[in-house]
């Protein structure tokens, strides 16, 4: 990082070096970069926390949208050569290309978009190019998310499978689809469903969680929401689910869970299928 920050003001770096930047801090430390999702009609806004001292690679848009510096002071190089010194509050119409971020003081900087898509995911891929970006990075952090999960996965297929099948679980998890409901159009979000390295799909958090803290409700009315539905097993879970007096389900987490590092999508959210599925069999039990 050290050698990085002085060439940031380089006339070099402004004119043709935003590229070999980027690859470069690919391999550089990860830090902390919470991110925040925004919806309103016809409007999606990524919000990200970065530390002073950072230096942040966007990815390549493809399209106008409006920047909003809400907190803190950067120094912004667009790929185009330009760069600013700017402290908060400032609103930018930004074109389509890459931004990089030199953090001088902590900052929240937002990026909005006119789009009607509400899954984060799917966003990305509408708006983003990420064409130069070596082939070999996001097959290598995908391997290392498998590494780190093979034990979750042995626990399910070796102990899970012996309480319960696969379609017991996932009658409890997810039910019939008339009985799931998303998450809501409108408001703001701090996890993502995407591929999860434990199984199928997961739901990962985006933003830091304290302990003993509510995430979202899994069974409302009895509707089951992502927060039940992707739910993923880990012998160490970070989360449990809790019930109140009305019947209504709560994801609750039961230590510190990470949100987005380098701009990932965070620490995927899970809990124990064992307890779900013994506290299930024990209702089956009494209801007959």
């Amino acid at each position: 990082m050290e050698e990085i920050v002085p060439a940031f003001d380089s006339i070099a770096l402004q004119v043709a070096g935003a590229i070999q930047l980027a690859e470069k801090t690919l391999g550089t430390p990860k830090l902390d970069s919470s991110v925040r999702h925004h919806f309103g009609p016809g409007v999606y806004i990524r919000e990200i926390t970065m530390p002073a001292g950072a230096i942040v690679v966007g990815h390549k848009h493809k399209y106008h949208h409006i920047s909003i510096l809400l907190k803190g002071k950067l120094k912004l190089l667009y790929d185009s050569g330009k760069m600013m010194e700017l402290t908060a509050p400032v609103t930018l119409n930004t074109g389509p290309g890459r931004k990089i971020l030199y953090i001088i003081e902590e900052s929240v900087f937002q990026n909005i978009y006119a789009i009607d898509e509400r899954d984060p995911v799917k966003i990305e891929e509408i708006l983003i190019d990420k064409s130069d970006i070596p082939e070999n990075f996001f097959s290598e952090r995908e391997r290392e998310e498998i590494e780190s999960r093979a034990e979750d996965r042995s626990h399910f297929e070796n102990y899970i499978l012996t309480l319960a099948t696969n379609e017991e679980i996932e009658n409890i998890f997810c039910g019939e689809e008339s009985d799931r409901v998303d998450f809501p159009d409108i408001g703001t979000r701090t996890v993502v469903v995407r591929k999860s390295p434990i199984h199928g799909k997961g739901i990962f958090s985006s933003y830091p969680i304290e302990a003993y803290q509510i995430i979202g409700p899994a069974v409302v009315n009895g509707k089951k929401t992502p927060f039940s539905v992707y739910v993923n097993h880990s012998k160490s879970p970070n989360c449990f689910f809790v019930k109140d007096e009305t019947g209504n389900v709560f994801l609750m987490s039961n230590k510190q869970v990470k949100g987005s590092v380098s701009c990932d999508d965070g620490e995927e959210l899970t809990v124990d299928y064992v307890q779900v599925i013994q506290s299930h069999k024990k209702i089956l039990k009494e209801e007959i």
